[in-house]
């Protein structure tokens, strides 16, 4: 007859090689049934890059309506005038709660909640435009600076946070913080964040503010809220970013949850 405490290391085993076998970055598709939120990109000549590279800090809010942990987060940018970085880019993942408009004052980030401390993140090229048309714009919020086709080609950021899961209440208002940063401490090339197709568009504008993107507890910015320049198609309307919020597949919290059941019982038979 075989032992229980052998048979309570062998689920836990498998529990986790599954876990452990499983794709280091996942990407996104449409339609992928583990979307929790998505907004998408606007793949149009009217779609901008919004600066996101320190000191730059973007921010955008969106609803959890699914109670399954964050474990991807996807979001679509581009290099201003198509010109890629020479090294490896670093990012600063954040989530904070909402401060809701009050009167004239627009919603905003409130209190820091989470950092993705741990993860792992790919690049894809996602679509290209036609590049004997116009090309998507650009725009740097500090400076006002508005520059129409800078770029043709739009990537698709996938960032894998499983490691440390960012788990949240259904029903809530969130804001996906995010800074683009060099850690060779090279300026190198200027990553904008992509603006989402209009009929993406959620609840309040997205924002923006300038420093270090620190994960303290309590600290604030001078969040500003973002509309499209002057001289673009939608001079003056609300901007939104696109991202995807994704959660684990249910064989995927299945697992966890096998694995460390199987070690929880084998670690309280062998201590009784």
């Amino acid at each position: 007859m075989v032992k229980l405490h052998s048979v309570l290391l062998i689920v836990a085993a498998l529990g986790m090689t599954f876990l452990l076998a499983s794709p280091a970055v996942a990407d996104w598709n449409e339609g992928d049934p583990n979307t929790k939120w998505v907004q998408y990109p606007d793949l149009t000549p009217n779609g901008i890059d919004v600066k996101v590279t320190a000191p730059k800090i973007l921010a955008d809010d969106w609803l959890c309506n699914d109670p399954r942990p964050v474990t991807d987060i996807h979001f679509w940018g581009s290099w201003k005038f198509d010109e890629g970085p020479t090294s490896d880019p670093a990012f600063r993942i954040q989530i904070w709660s909402d401060e809701p408009a009050i009167g004239q004052m627009h919603s905003r980030p409130r209190e820091f909640l989470w950092e993705a401390t741990e993860f792992t993140w790919a690049a894809r090229e996602y679509y290209k435009l036609d590049p004997t048309g116009p090309g998507e714009g650009w725009y740097d919020p500090n400076t006002g600076e508005y520059l129409p086709s800078t770029d043709w080609t739009i990537w698709q950021l996938n960032i894998d946070v499983s490691k440390n899961p960012f788990y949240q209440v259904e029903g809530t208002v969130y804001w996906l913080v995010v800074q683009a940063w060099f850690p060779d401490g090279t300026q190198g090339p200027e990553l904008g964040w992509k603006t989402c197709d209009p009929k993406s568009h959620w609840n309040d504008d997205a924002v923006w503010a300038d420093g270090e993107l620190f994960p303290i507890p309590g600290m604030q910015y001078d969040w500003r809220e973002l509309r499209y320049p002057d001289k673009h198609e939608y001079a003056g309307e609300s901007i939104d970013f696109s991202f995807v919020i994704t959660v684990p597949e249910p064989g995927s919290l299945l697992l966890l949850a096998t694995a460390g059941l199987g070690l929880f019982l084998l670690v309280w038979r062998r201590r009784n």
